[in-house]
């Protein structure tokens, strides 16, 4: 009969078996027994020793099998499978740059407007990564702009009040006495309206159309004692000394410009970009003045002078931009310069109505100018995160040369000189914008 030491080893292969979830660090000693008893180490084959009697443990055949203990001999490693070890179970944790809905509208936005992903080293667009368009990357869109401008140097003078006063040691003299009739401009409105289409992100064209419009009207009334004298009349259609008790005019001013330019990048940086840009003008100038005086029952005199220009030429511009850090704002500032060949029409006309038949002056005028006109803006505006929506605001001034009109043509038929007739004007005001991109 053997010794206690099979029995023991079955006690060690029945625990293995019935307490697979044994901290790991048991283990080791556990497979360590298993193997020697394995490996036929620490059985005793001296019989002598061995317990007799009614009280010897006998091991009932049936709890033992020759697949309870792998036998393998010295040296060899064990082929039984080892012991399950316990799991540690890792909770499943999103994806940091899980992508939604609105990230993959970003990729789109990028996608359709230029065709490719600004940063291609980013392998995920998302609004917090370096993956959204950057603000000075050209992109198509649309945009509007509202103008609110005044003309300078356009003021005209159409009559003065003068009176007869007598002077100290005896006479009269004819002086001013009064307010002198004066069309003046105010502010009015005008817009600019156009469209952006990206050739990358670097380098867009665009096309737009300007239009303004201003008109100004002006009375005056003789006081008793004094007479109205015309400033705009031919001066040998009307009687020596004629005055009037009444007069009244209008005046009229409006451009329009038509643009289409290339516009590319000069430098960048993260929160700055300056543009230059290089293109073609079609430009439309006109003026008008309507004045009306009257003076005895009866007697009229009406003098109307039009200005007209049409042309074509290049213009030339830069546009620069610096961006504030996250919060959308920006400062801006732009200018340009147009030069304009074109074709001036003027025409003036004075009718004279006394008490008998009507008399008219009519003079007409044509002649090609080069017109230079400047123009400088600046201000701040505000764009959103995706870049899509742009507001602005800023000053505006806008300046015309070697122009001519309704007041400096008046002025050349008067004095019978058409040589000098040189103008020059200038407009100035606010400005606001909003730029939709897709």
């Amino acid at each position: 009969m053997k010794s206690s030491t099979p029995m023991l080893a079955l006690a060690v292969a029945l625990l293995i078996g019935a307490a697979p979830s044994l901290a790991d660090d048991t283990k080791p000693a556990v497979l360590e027994i298993a193997d020697t008893i394995g490996s036929g180490e620490g059985w005793d084959d001296d019989t002598s020793n061995e317990p007799t009697g009614p009280k010897s443990p006998t091991i009932p055949a049936q709890t033992m099998s020759p697949s309870d203990v792998e036998v393998v001999p010295p040296g060899a490693p064990s082929t039984k499978s080892p012991l399950p070890r316990q799991q540690t179970v890792v909770p499943s944790v999103p994806r940091l740059f899980a992508r939604p809905a609105l990230d993959e509208a970003y990729e789109d936005i990028v996608d359709e407007t230029v065709g490719l992903v600004l940063n291609p080293n980013c392998a995920l667009l998302s609004r917090d990564s370096c993956c959204l368009p950057p603000p000075w990357a050209h992109r198509t869109g649309v945009f509007g702009e509202y103008l609110f401008l005044r003309p300078r140097s356009t003021d005209l003078s159409y009559v003065a009040p003068l009176a007869t006063i007598p002077v100290t040691g005896g006479g009269t003299i004819t002086a001013p006495s009064g307010r002198v009739g004066n069309l003046d401009p105010n502010y009015s409105s005008g817009f600019r309206v156009g469209v952006n289409r990206a050739i990358d992100e670097f380098a867009s064209v665009r096309g737009s159309y300007t239009y303004y419009y201003n008109s100004a009207r002006d009375s005056v009334t003789a006081q008793p004692g004094s007479g109205l004298s015309s400033l705009v009349s031919y001066p040998g259609l009307l009687p020596p000394g004629a005055s009037f008790g009444y007069g009244q005019a209008g005046s009229s001013l409006s451009f329009q410009f038509a643009d289409v330019e290339v516009r590319k990048i000069l430098v960048y940086g993260q929160h700055h970009a300056l543009n230059y840009s290089i293109g073609a003008r079609y430009a439309h100038l006109s003026g008008g003045l309507n004045v009306e005086q009257r003076g005895a029952p009866g007697v009229v005199d009406f003098v109307t002078a039009k200005s007209n220009f049409d042309g074509g030429g290049i213009r030339f511009g830069l546009d620069g931009e610096h961006y504030a850090r996250r919060t959308g704002l920006m400062a801006y500032w732009r200018g340009g310069a147009s030069f304009i060949g074109g074709q001036f029409r003027e025409d003036y006309t004075d009718q004279y109505i006394p008490a008998g038949a009507p008399t008219t002056v009519n003079s007409h005028w044509n002649g090609g100018r080069l017109l230079t006109i400047l123009d400088a803006e600046i201000g701040v505006g505000w764009s959103s995160k995706s870049q899509r929506m742009r507001f602005r605001t800023g000053y505006l001034i806008n300046g015309w040369f070697n122009t001519i009109g309704p007041g400096s043509y008046v002025g050349a038929v008067q004095s019978g000189n058409f040589d000098h007739m040189v103008k020059a004007f200038s407009l100035d005001g606010l400005t606001a914008s909003a730029e939709y991109r897709f």
